[in-house]
């Protein structure tokens, strides 16, 4: 189906907009809220004739910020299992997939690996053996 440029910038903010605020691609999808999968991958494709490189940046950062919004929701269950809409169990299968989510996300501010000291640079190896000489002191 051939949708007009209109209707193209539409989807493509309501996808940008969907994500930003926790939606999978899935759900817009099986909602009937977007063109299909294979459509929208064309447009973040470079090899492909449709390519929106525009499109290609919002959805990329919008797909790393829903991560925060991952995150975000870890609060609003721990509020809701002090006020008894939850109970604890409930909320560790929740807590535990909305951290999960926001760690592939946002893997720098939430994965379990925290790179603290070289800024993504490759550490060098340590070394594999010391030598340690002794001396006389000098007796002047």
């Amino acid at each position: 189906m051939a949708y007009s440029p209109e209707e193209i910038n539409d989807f493509k903010n309501s996808i940008i907009n969907g994500l930003i605020n926790g939606r999978s691609l899935l759900s817009m999808e099986k909602a009937k809220e977007t063109p299909s999968r294979a459509t929208i991958f064309n447009w973040l494709n470079p090899e492909h004739d449709s390519f929106d490189e525009v499109f290609l940046n919002n959805y990329t950062r919008a797909r790393e910020e829903s991560g925060e919004y991952s995150a975000e929701l870890v609060e609003d269950v721990a509020l809701k299992v002090q006020s008894g809409e939850l109970t604890p169990e409930q909320a560790r299968v929740m807590i535990d997939a909305y951290k999960w989510t926001a760690g592939v996300r946002k893997p720098k501010k939430f994965g379990k690996t925290l790179d603290l000291t070289s800024g993504g640079d490759k550490l060098q190896s340590a070394p594999t053996a010391i030598r340690i000489d002794i001396v006389k002191p000098n007796e002047d």
